[in-house]
């Protein structure tokens, strides 16, 4: 549940939203988009703790979210949006009910530019900055 409250909570950051609105998308973009947008993707590596024999509910998750706009300057300004949401989360709890994170940890991995074009055939370029996110949380219910 770590990345649907994730994108929860950065759909209302205040930072994040004046850029994006709810353009949150997790994994697949919604094909009418407009930008700025950005993606959140989980990657491999993730790891459920345990403690002697037993769950912790200690998670390592890596993520890599994808802030893109229309320019160079507008995809790093969501990203540093991006940094500022990400840097305050320590020891906030995301989500509600029987599925929150309390987040323990994170930690920014790598960050690079990148430009794709649409494939309209408009030469169009949609600009951006990939970051991988190494994220501790603790699970309300542990893993089984």
């Amino acid at each position: 549940m770590l990345i649907s409250n994730l994108a929860a909570h950065l759909k209302t950051h205040a930072g994040v939203s004046a850029l994006t609105g709810t353009k949150v998308y997790i994994n697949v973009v919604s094909a009418d988009a407009a930008l700025p947008y950005l993606t959140i993707q989980r990657l491999p590596g993730r790891d459920h703790q345990r403690h002697q024999l037993a769950v912790s509910g200690l998670v390592q998750t890596l993520l890599q979210i994808n802030c893109y706009a229309s320019t160079p300057t507008g995809a790093e300004t969501l990203f540093e949006a991006i940094r500022d949401a990400l840097d305050h989360l320590l020891r906030t709890t995301l989500g509600a009910g029987l599925y929150t994170e309390t987040i323990t940890s994170v930690v920014l991995e790598d960050d690079f530019g990148d430009v794709d074009y649409l494939e309209d055939g408009s030469g169009t370029a949609i600009h951006g900055v990939k970051s991988t996110w190494l994220i501790w949380h603790a699970e309300s219910l542990p893993g089984h």
